[in-house]
């Protein structure tokens, strides 16, 4: 019994994986879903591209076409396949299969039910959300990157993004990234840490407005509760942090509105 519903489960999840192969290659083929952000990215020259919290890989897909190398992290064994599977002929790109965090370790992921968009280690769901769990393996970003050339990094890992800057403080100190990443209240209450954070290594934070990035020079939890508001037409969960040491600033500046 136990046997024919392992078997079962088995081809559930290939099936899906198969799916979701031939859904994400007809968006990349019909240019379909393309994050805003690559109004402007795709303007720029870029050595190595990091993207944390790959899902189903459309950033790690669209940086390899304006990067010469991009390292991919995803912990959910599904979209790690999937990943895998999408770029497996791709040699300027890498998949790792872990989160990125502030220890070595090892933790549990929560996976609500069918919206594997929103699995998270640091996110407490509502009681009434039927979660799943998987073993993930936590790295600190900085022994995988610690060689590299870092130039951007994008980063969407549902509310665990303060662990995450915590294990790329050498790299960050290093290359000081432009670094691009979804902070939205709902998914942390600390939100805030992420912002004073980077402050701290001289980033300035600026919002995209179809191609240009706006300084927020005011104060920050009062810019994303303005503007994080479910039902209002503007959401803006995705923040540019930009430091004026950066490699990157030069070909950035035109883009930048103080």
């Amino acid at each position: 019994m136990h046997i024919k519903l392992a078997k079962k489960i088995k081809n559930k999840l290939k099936k899906s994986l198969i799916l979701r192969y031939i859904n994400q290659k007809l968006d990349f083929l019909l240019k379909k879903k393309i994050p805003e952000a690559f109004s402007i990215i795709n303007n720029l020259k870029i050595d190595t591209a990091v993207d944390v919290g790959s899902n189903t890989g459309k950033w790690t897909y669209y940086l390899s076409k304006v990067s010469k190398n991009v390292i991919s992290f995803e912990p959910t064994s599904l979209l790690f396949k999937l990943n895998k599977k999408l770029f497996s002929g791709t040699k300027k790109i890498k998949t790792y299969n872990f989160a990125l965090g502030s220890t070595n370790t090892n933790t549990i992921i929560k996976i609500p039910d069918g919206n594997l968009d929103e699995a998270s280690i640091g996110k407490k769901f509502k009681s009434f959300i039927n979660v799943n769990t998987e073993n993930v393996k936590i790295i600190c970003g900085d022994k995988i990157l610690k060689n590299g050339k870092i130039d951007l990094i994008k980063i969407d890992v549902e509310g665990y993004e303060i662990e995450v800057i915590g294990g790329l403080k050498k790299t960050i100190i290093k290359n000081f990234p432009v670094l691009i990443i979804e902070i939205e209240k709902r998914h942390n209450a600390l939100f805030l840490l992420t912002f004073e954070q980077l402050k701290f290594y001289g980033y300035l934070v600026f919002y995209q407005k179809k191609n240009n990035l706006y300084l927020i020079n005011s104060d920050y939890k009062k810019f994303v509760t303005k503007n994080q508001k479910i039902r209002c037409n503007m959401y803006i969960h995705d923040f540019w942090f930009i430091n004026k040491k950066s490699s990157m600033y030069k070909q950035i500046t035109p883009y930048l509105v103080y």
